[in-house]
């Protein structure tokens, strides 16, 4: 089954939140705060962080939606978290990536990846979430 393999990129409407949901990006709170918004569907606030290269890339800012309806349909929710950190995402200069394994409701056998990567500047450039291969990654 091929749940989700996607790395999103849209354009940020100007009401969207931009305030930093904290100043350290080696702390989990970067991830969870991004993957609350991205599960309760508050994808404005996603869309205003993230960078100029991102939301260039973008087609609209219903895409982010349409991959949670995506996310829903076929994962269902997420029941629990396995694991979660923080490490230094050496693609991005002064990037930071954050990792969460996770089972969701639809398929609690798999194990999902999903993905935030912080770049220097504080900023989102990249996401995704999909199933984790035999090998972790």
């Amino acid at each position: 089954m091929a749940l989700l393999s996607i790395a999103l990129a849209v354009a940020a409407p100007a009401s969207a939140q931009s305030a930093p949901v904290t100043s350290d990006p080696t702390s989990l709170l970067w991830g969870r705060q991004f993957t609350e918004w991205f599960y309760s569907g508050q994808t404005d606030s996603i869309f205003a962080l993230m960078d100029e290269e991102r939301q260039r890339r973008s087609q609209s800012p219903t895409e982010m939606l349409k991959l949670l309806s995506t996310v829903q349909q076929q994962g269902g929710v997420e029941t629990d978290v396995i694991s979660e950190e923080v490490k230094p995402d050496t693609a991005v200069a002064g990037g930071y990536r954050y990792v969460r394994r996770t089972h969701f409701s639809n398929i609690p056998q798999m194990v999902v990846r999903l993905v935030w990567v912080i770049n220097g500047d504080r900023k989102i450039s990249g996401f995704g979430i999909r199933p984790e291969d035999q090998s972790g990654n």
